[in-house]
């Protein structure tokens, strides 16, 4: 099991006694993490809106219900998503 993590903002400098602890800046955490989260979030939002389209054949009312939650759900986390970039943008959040 991994040692605890320590976010540190930009410019930063680590302290000096680190045992045990990983040590990562903030600026490529944030684009690694909103990246992972946002390019499986795109492609489920793109065949969603395929099937919205029905371009893979008619959707049944069931399949729509599902489909319509999906989208719903979709637009949640990409909210979610674009406060969490907002949040480890701020130079005044606390991440650590």
């Amino acid at each position: 099991m991994p040692g605890p993590i320590l976010l540190l903002p930009k410019g930063e400098s680590p302290p000096e006694s680190l045992d045990g602890v990983t040590v990562v800046t903030l600026e490529p955490f944030r684009q690694r993490i909103v990246h992972d989260l946002r390019n499986p979030l795109g492609i489920i939002i793109g065949n969603a809106e395929l099937l919205r389209e029905e371009v893979f054949g008619p959707l049944t009312e069931r399949q729509q219900g599902a489909l319509e939650t999906i989208e719903r759900q979709a637009e949640r986390l990409t909210a979610g998503l674009e406060e969490l970039a907002d949040a480890l943008d701020g130079e005044e959040a606390d991440v650590r």
